[in-house]
């Protein structure tokens, strides 16, 4: 017989050996940094303004970001000046208010991204809403993106020439 030892010889054990290495191994990766250690956001911060008191940054059109549409649908973006986003502040409010009081009564506590883009045609404004958190590193200079979180992240697009919006999408919870 060959000189093996007796468990060595079963395939569970194998098996089982593998994977606690992985879990081992695994274990020492996910958030082995705390969110003040972990590397800097290596991208140019866009400039800052304030948005019915809150944080907001508008993305250039050479930096266009839409979620919730298929690949082609978007067919170009553009840039929303300051004065674009504030004149949606009270659309957006009322929106809000009837379709997510809970959000707007919290509107406060949330940085926000804009974003210009045509849709068949038609010149809207994407604007994605989250809170302050570690996921929030850079959001400056790129977009907020997060799986679930509940409605610590949502979104919305506005029409700026009609003052309307729609599509409220708030993240799922994990």
């Amino acid at each position: 017989m060959h000189n093996v030892r007796p468990m060595e010889r079963h395939p569970r054990y194998r098996v089982w050996t593998v994977a606690l290495v992985l879990v081992i191994a695994g274990a020492g990766c996910a958030g082995s940094r705390p969110p003040d250690q972990r590397p800097s956001v290596d991208c140019e911060p866009l400039p800052v303004i304030s948005v019915a008191g809150c944080d907001a940054v508008v993305f250039p059109e050479t930096l266009g970001w839409v979620e919730g549409f298929a690949h082609g649908e978007i067919t170009s973006y553009w840039t929303p000046t300051t004065s674009e986003v504030l004149d949606l502040e009270d659309s957006l409010r009322s929106y809000l208010k009837q379709a997510a009081p809970q959000l707007e009564t919290r509107i406060g506590e949330y940085r926000r991204q804009y974003t210009g883009f045509y849709h068949e045609g038609k010149r809207l404004m994407f604007v994605n809403f989250a809170c302050d958190g570690p996921w929030s590193r850079g959001w400056q200079c790129r977009p907020v993106v997060v799986d679930d979180g509940g409605d610590c992240f949502f979104s919305l697009r506005c029409d700026p020439e009609t003052s309307q919006c729609s599509s409220l999408w708030i993240n799922g919870e994990a």
